[in-house]
């Protein structure tokens, strides 16, 4: 509820040197939607994005609004990893669809 100074909590983490992962398509969804918080976190702490993306061959999807899927055992699972991105205010909206389109593959 309190997003804004979550926002705020985590740049000054990053600034410090911590990494982090973020659900970039936010705890409710519309799922596969890229949400502003990652590019305003990385603008604004100087780190870049760093898309990550992963698919398994065999699973069961949850039924929740973002259809999360779960590996079956010894599934094979794969890592995408896309290039790093640093947002500025320059390549806001360019970044924003580079991510999305590394992230839905």
């Amino acid at each position: 509820n309190s997003g804004k100074a979550a926002l705020e909590k985590v740049i000054g983490y990053l600034k410090q040197g911590y990494s982090t992962t973020v659900a970039c398509d936010g705890p409710a969804g519309p799922p596969h939607q890229l949400k502003t918080g990652v590019l305003f976190m990385s603008r604004d702490a100087l780190v870049p994005v760093v898309p990550l993306r992963f698919s398994c061959k065999k699973y069961f999807r949850l039924g929740a609004w973002d259809k999360k899927f779960v590996p079956l055992l010894f599934s094979e699972i794969s890592i995408h990893i896309g290039e790093p991105i640093q947002i500025t205010e320059m390549n806001f909206e360019v970044s924003s669809v580079s991510i999305t389109k590394c992230l839905n593959g």
